[in-house]
């Protein structure tokens, strides 16, 4: 009984195997097409293709995505081994056909998995056209392109080929092939000169249809110089010119700039770099100053050099009396060859990014009596400014710390009041959030932030926009912003408009909607992005200021002392609002300056102070202005047992004549020319011109003069003087000479040759327009 069961058991695990055998597996067999001309399509099998039982009608080929677009064609179907070969109608280049293929059958394979379809790109070849502009670079002998296109067959190729680029006559080198479409295909390009250096930057580029692909190429060329070198006017001299470019154009910096110089008026190196000159335009360009200055030929001297005799020559700027050596050049003189050295105005590492706001109308008072900003105050940027500098390369960096560095004090438009702009240097390829503060003038706000404290940043005198009504503008449509500068047209939220010409601003956020009330409320931070060109911004209205509801000023809160807490004021906190209303005005990059009349501006020759509108010369020594009608200078007072002369030459001193008041030597003088005298051993001071005796110089009554409280001073209108009109120019030496008759030269400005006399050389030449 046992053995028959364990044999029906058996027979039953017989019978089940054999039951649940698995079937012979399909065959996985893929496909791939390819397009082999115009009219040639080869589709490649894993597999060998039945010939036999291969049925051609049952192929077709559509273009699914063309408009329009005809079924494609099949000429003649050949099998060849895996390979199915296709005879087409014409293809259109670039175009993607879809191949349905039917049934097929393949040698020894009864169960398959094969495709239904295969696509394929349509053949096709265009032309590429590669140009390389050389305007404003040197002109290579020779240019070849290198492109990753096989020249002889158009199809892609992993090396580049070197294709010969033809010159125009305006210098433009082209090079022109074909290539094959392929949309998805990146193919590069670059040039190299004859020699193998680099001509033209890596530039990729596709070829998606049949239209002529034309490709620029960025050049990679020694720049041709912008400025000229100058004449050398007496060759064999041992001297040459050399011209410094001042470019003020990306930073638009520069106000009275002059140039420090380590050569004395010879062109000898000069340790001291006493000597400044100042700067004039460049004729024809605004924003660029020169000054050509003769240098002696020192072969010892290297940029390298450590020692007296062998430091390069140092030129740095200096912009209304203050050096910026972060804006200057070294330089060599090998030998007598002419130069020209641009030194730019600016970081050319960095963007110049300008922001703009305006200011002008914002309510600094709740009831807006005082608008803009408190008598004393200036316009500051804050941000995520971690490595901003400014046109002159003084820090100007930021941490949203509110404005703290005096770098950041922005300027007023000339042209357009309330307006306010800063430029500033920033590194490319990323955004930085910004706003706008005030703060006192000049120094910025580091000493306000300390007194002012709250629950965030504090930012005490930071941007505010002004609202209808107290609720979030970024959340609630209702909430209208307010132009301070259009308050009798305040849009409402049923799209008409109010009069707020007589509202004041909310000083605790409790009131209901009115136009009697505004609300002061949050500006999100504003975003710059800087990529590689320079960045203006738009210009931003600013409605208001957080302080706008404390009760003393800035200036209030620092003389004080102590410390404010702002929480109970800032009634907005924590509202996110809507981005600043931008003013749509149209005005120049560079503002024209302010329009003087004649006579402006006015001078103080007699107070004992040197006047705060005039230019520092002279490293200080001297202070100069001209109005159009009047010449100012001013000077250090004679102090006892010397006397002081400002000597003025309406034209170019050429002639040696004796010194005037009977002085030792001679001085360089025209048939033009004044002085300001003043006694050291006492206050006598004047104006007078040269007479054929020194004894006799004439004393004038028509300019005025004045000496005391350490200021020698004076202004001198040269036709009620006599001498005639002013020309485009003036001449200035300042002299000191012992008191007595034959005193000898014992200082003078600019520095001398140290003999007794004061030639041309020793005169400063000042073009009036650099202090008008």
């Amino acid at each position: 009984m046992l053995f028959r069961r364990a044999l029906a058991a058996s027979l039953c695990v017989v019978a089940l195997s054999c039951r649940s055998e698995a079937p012979t597996p399909r065959v996985q067999v893929a496909a791939e097409a390819a397009a082999i001309d115009a009219t040639t399509v080869e589709i490649v099998f894993t597999h060998e293709l039945d010939a036999a039982r291969f049925d051609p009608s049952a192929l077709s080929i559509s273009a699914p995505f063309e408009r329009n677009s005809e079924p494609l064609a099949i000429g003649e179907a050949r099998v060849e081994g895996a390979t199915l070969r296709l005879t087409t109608a014409p293809q259109k280049g670039g175009a993607l056909y879809a191949v349905a293929l039917g049934a097929l059958a393949f040698v020894g394979l009864d169960e398959i998995d094969a495709p239904s379809q295969v696509n394929f790109t349509g053949y096709g070849r265009t032309t590429v056209v590669v140009t390389l502009e050389t305007d404003g670079f040197f002109v290579p002998a020779g240019v070849d392109a290198l492109v990753t296109v096989d020249l002889a067959t158009s199809e892609y190729s992993p090396a580049l080929q070197r294709v010969a680029m033809v010159e125009d006559p305006a210098g433009t080198f082209t090079a022109t092939f074909s290539a094959r479409i392929e949309p998805e295909r990146l193919h590069a390009v670059r040039a190299v000169t004859s020699e193998g250096a680099e001509a033209a930057q890596l530039t990729t580029f596709s070829v998606k249809s049949d239209d002529p692909v034309l490709v620029g190429l960025v050049p990679l060329l020694d720049p041709l110089p912008e400025f000229d070198a100058p004449v050398d006017p007496t060759p064999g001299d041992g001297r040459a010119p050399v011209r410094l470019v001042f470019d003020d154009r990306p930073a638009r910096a520069l106000s009275r700039p002059s140039v420090r110089l380590s050569l004395d008026p010879q062109g000898a190196f000069d340790a001291g770099s006493t000597r400044i000159e100042p700067l004039a335009l460049v004729a024809g360009e605004t924003r660029v100053y020169e000054k050509i200055i003769e240098v002696a030929v020192d072969p010892n001297r290297t940029l390298d050099g450590t020692r007296a005799d062998t430091f390069p020559y140092v030129a740095f700027l200096v912009e209304d009396g203050e050096d910026v050596p972060q804006r200057g050049t070294t330089f060599v003189m090998p030998e007598e060859r002419p130069q020209v050295i641009v030194i730019p105005i600016g970081n050319p590492a960095m963007v110049p990014v300008t922001f703009r706001v305006d200011a002008g109308d914002a309510f600094v008072t709740p009831d807006g009596a005082t608008r803009e900003r408190y008598a004393g105050e200036g316009i500051f940027l804050t941000g995520e400014l971690p490595s901003a500098e400014d046109g002159l390369g003084r820090l100007a960096a930021d941490a949203f710390t509110g404005g703290e560095r005096a770098t950041l004090e922005m300027r007023e438009r000339p042209d357009a009041p309330g307006v306010f702009e800063r430029t500033i240097f920033l590194p490319k390829n990323r955004p930085y959030g910004w706003k706008v503060v005030r703060c006192p003038a000049g120094r910025g706000c580091a000493e306000l932030n300390r007194h002012v404290v709250s629950s965030g940043r504090a930012f005490p005198t930071v941007m505010k926009n002004l609202v209808t009504i107290n609720e979030d503008a970024a959340q609630l449509d209702q909430v209208q912003l307010v132009d301070p500068a259009n308050l009798d047209r305040v849009p409402t939220a049923g799209g008409q408009t109010a009069d707020y010409s007589n509202a004041r601003v909310s000083q605790d956020g409790t009131e209901s909607e009115s136009p009697a009330i505004m609300f002061k409320q949050e500006a999100p931070d504003l975003v710059v992005t800087v990529g590689e060109a320079p960045v203006v911004t738009p210009i931003y209205v600013v409605g208001t200021w957080r302080d706008v509801n404390i009760p003393d000023t800035p200036a209030e809160i620092i003389a004080t002392g102590g410390t404010l807490e702002l929480t109970p004021f800032d009634y907005d906190d924590g509202t996110q609002g809507r981005a600043p209303i931008v003013r749509d005005l149209e005005l120049p990059l560079d503002p024209p300056p302010a329009m003087l009349q004649p006579g402006e501006p006015t001078f103080a020759p007699t107070d004992g102070r040197r006047d705060g509108v005039a230019a520092n010369l002279l490293d200080g020594a001297l202070a100069a202005r001209y109005n159009e009608t009047a010449l100012y200078v001013s000077v250090a007072a004679a102090t006892p047992g010397v006397d002081r002369f400002v000597v003025v030459s309406f034209d170019e001193p050429t002639t040696m004549r004796a010194a005037h008041w009977s002085k030792s030597g001679r001085v360089a003088a025209s048939a033009r020319q004044v002085f300001l005298a003043m006694e050291g051993d006492g206050d006598f001071a004047s104006w007078f011109s040269w007479t054929a005796t020194p004894q006799n110089d004439a004393q004038l009554t028509t300019g005025t003069a004045s000496g005391h409280q350490d200021v020698l001073e004076g202004t001198i209108d040269p036709v009620a003087a006599g001498v005639g009109a002013f020309g485009d120019r003036v001449w200035i030496a300042v002299l000191t000479y012992a008191t007595n008759d034959g005193g000898e030269l014992a200082m003078q400005s600019p520095s001398g040759n140290r003999d007794l006399d004061v030639d041309a050389a020793e005169f400063v030449e000042i073009p009036l327009d650099s202090i008008r």
